[in-house]
């Protein structure tokens, strides 16, 4: 095949990003053009901690080939320019770095950098009415979904103290729940296995209908849109709790109080599609939302007043930490649920196999290392 050629380039690019820092565009080397970074001594984003050299600031430094070549710098790059995206420092409301992503997209020409555009949950009946009610919460402009590699080092221990606390809360919340209105200890599962009962059918006619169902409902949900995300987030759970932040807390500083209390109860909502969560989850799991959606608020008037122009994707990265941390500690929660729900007679043994199954794929894919 013949070789591809480069665009033709200017020899030396220099370009100063207010509030952000400097890029080079080297393109001495036609068809290797060199790009160097040095963010800002002021800048304080997400972004600053993964520097190459604390002490002139140089965040990247590679050519077109290394850039495709190597995993970790290709994420280093999306991460930027998703960065340079949002750029806009004197928050007029116009984007100031599009020619430059425009030309670090001509210059790293062997790799695509453009970000990714971000989507809403689409679906079935029960998801597409949730997302009809989030319309109302409406999304960021220029929504794309983020790079942020694995969140789990950047946990910082005083987060347990909260999490674990929480973690207390929803467990308590679920069994006086339970105690309270008894139906709601029903999942989907263990609610159609006990109107199976009520109706008569044997619990063999019950099961083989119930995998016939889910096998049915798996198929038509494969040809829906997967979730959005980039290929630089690494690990299951991390890609699965920054997706719901920036679906359900993303933008949350523009809405009023009705938009925020939509979000939070959508939020709890929405994880009924799992099948075996009870009921009575719904509304700790709107609470845990109104927890992450603080967390967001907190972070962006702070990263705000400290006069960071991306603070809106840095009190995303806030919050997914939190939502990922308390994951980290909910899935023994989950099994503790599950094995009270088990003592009231409420799920049946297949839930329970195919819950705990689905913890172990869960933690087994989080647990794999970043590709390099």
């Amino acid at each position: 095949m013949p070789q591809i050629a480069p665009p033709a380039l200017p020899r030396l690019q220099r370009f100063v990003v207010e509030s952000l820092g400097v890029v080079e565009i080297d393109a001495s080397d036609h068809y290797r053009p060199r790009l160097r970074v040095w963010l800002d001594e002021s800048y304080g984003g997400e972004i600053s901690a993964q520097m190459q050299d604390g002490s002139t600031y140089l965040y990247l430094d590679c050519d077109s080939r290394s850039c495709r070549d190597d995993k970790n710098v290709l994420r280093k790059l999306h991460a930027f320019v998703e960065v340079l995206h949002h750029h806009d420092h004197d928050r007029d409301g116009s984007y100031d770095a599009d020619a430059l992503v425009a030309a670090i997209d001509t210059a790293m020409w062997e790799t695509d950098d453009t970000p990714v555009v971000f989507e809403r949950p689409r679906g079935g009946v029960y998801t597409s009415l949730l997302m009809a009610l989030m319309k109302l919460a409406p999304p960021p402009k220029r929504h794309i979904a983020y790079s942020f590699g694995d969140l789990r080092p950047r946990f910082k221990k005083a987060d347990y103290l909260w999490a674990l606390p929480m973690l207390v809360g929803f467990i308590v919340l679920v069994q006086v729940q339970i105690h309270y209105v008894p139906w709601l200890r029903y999942s989907v599962i263990s609610g159609y296995l006990a109107f199976c009962e009520r109706i008569g059918l044997s619990g063999v006619v019950a099961t083989v209908s119930l995998f016939v169902l889910i096998i049915l409902w798996s198929r038509r949900g494969s040809r829906r849109p997967g979730r959005t995300q980039t290929p630089h987030t690494y690990g299951l759970l991390n890609q699965a709790a920054l997706y719901e932040e920036q679906v359900w807390r993303e933008n949350a500083h523009k809405w009023n109080t009705g938009q925020r209390l939509i979000s939070c109860v959508t939020f709890g909502a929405i994880h009924m599609v799992n099948l075996f969560y009870p009921l009575a989850t719904i509304l700790p799991l709107s609470i845990a939302g109104g927890v992450f959606m603080f967390i967001y608020l907190r972070a962006y008037r702070r990263y705000r007043q400290e006069g960071r122009v991306h603070a809106r994707r840095d009190a995303t990265f806030r919050a997914a930490i939190a939502h990922r941390l308390y994951n980290r500690c909910a899935l023994a929660a989950v099994m503790i649920v599950i094995v009270l729900v088990l003592a009231g007679e409420a799920l049946s043994l297949m839930g329970l196999i195919g819950m705990i199954g689905a913890v172990v794929v869960l933690t087994w894919s989080d647990r794999r290392a970043p590709e390099r």
